[in-house]
């Protein structure tokens, strides 16, 4: 990654580089052969929502990454938000609602009703991070969300595992997996949220209706409304 500041009303930058603890840890392999690029048809922040949405995957996704028990409970238990000491990044952890993986993966990734869970980290103002737990197998997917226009998005995205990183013939077919998941994962997504109204986010007044479960939707339109308005916008109620 290339971080670059674009200078305006200061010429050098006045925060740090934010963290990202998830990829550097030392189990931690980027496996390029498995990296994914995909043109959303929508504005770049209803993609970022998409990517941090908490609830979605077992409606949206059932068929895709796993066996979806028709009885289950999908509601979420409260989680929390926390917040970087910059302001400018937030995580957060729930439990993960379909546990029996699809294919071939499902050999290795088997759901640990003890430590399945999934991660979400937001870095303002375009990039999020996926990470996925099942057991001692983790998997991340650091995504950047590149504005291509009012209603095109380019989505670049970095995936990294802990597990199966440097096996000539096993690496290469998880690798395939992987992007042959992502593609209709990403596909599926835009059916649905090239269609969302209002196109774009609205950080204010939108209308729309939030649970308990957008909690982490909720501390994205703050973060977005604190970084992107003028102080005089940000005054108002």
């Amino acid at each position: 990654m290339v971080w670059a500041w674009i200078p305006g009303q200061h010429k050098q930058p006045t925060y740090p580089i934010e963290a990202i603890p998830e990829i550097e840890r030392a189990d931690m392999v980027h496996q390029p052969n498995a990296d994914i690029n995909y043109v959303f048809q929508t504005h770049f922040t209803r993609g970022i929502e998409n990517g941090i949405d908490a609830t979605h995957a077992p409606f949206l996704h059932g068929k895709s990454i796993g066996n979806v028990d028709p009885n289950a409970d999908f509601s979420l238990p409260p989680y929390e938000i926390e917040t970087s000491e910059s302001g400018r990044s937030f995580r957060a952890r729930m439990p993960i609602k379909v546990k029996k993986l699809r294919g071939p993966a499902q050999l290795l990734l088997k759901g640990d009703s003890t430590n399945a869970f999934k991660e979400y980290r937001f870095i303002y103002p375009n990039l999020l991070l996926s990470l996925v737990n099942f057991g001692k197998f983790t998997m991340v997917s650091l995504q950047a969300y590149v504005p291509t226009g009012g209603s095109s998005t380019l989505m670049l995205c970095a995936n990294y595992r802990n597990f199966l990183r440097n096996k000539p013939l096993l690496t290469g077919w998880f690798n395939r997996v992987t992007v042959k998941t992502g593609g209709k994962i990403a596909l599926e997504d835009d059916e649905v949220i090239k269609t969302q109204n209002p196109p774009a986010v609205t950080f204010r007044g939108s209308n729309e209706i939030l649970v308990g479960s957008d909690l982490i939707l909720v501390a994205f339109r703050k973060m977005m409304r604190k970084f992107m308005t003028t102080p005089s916008e940000a005054q108002k109620p």
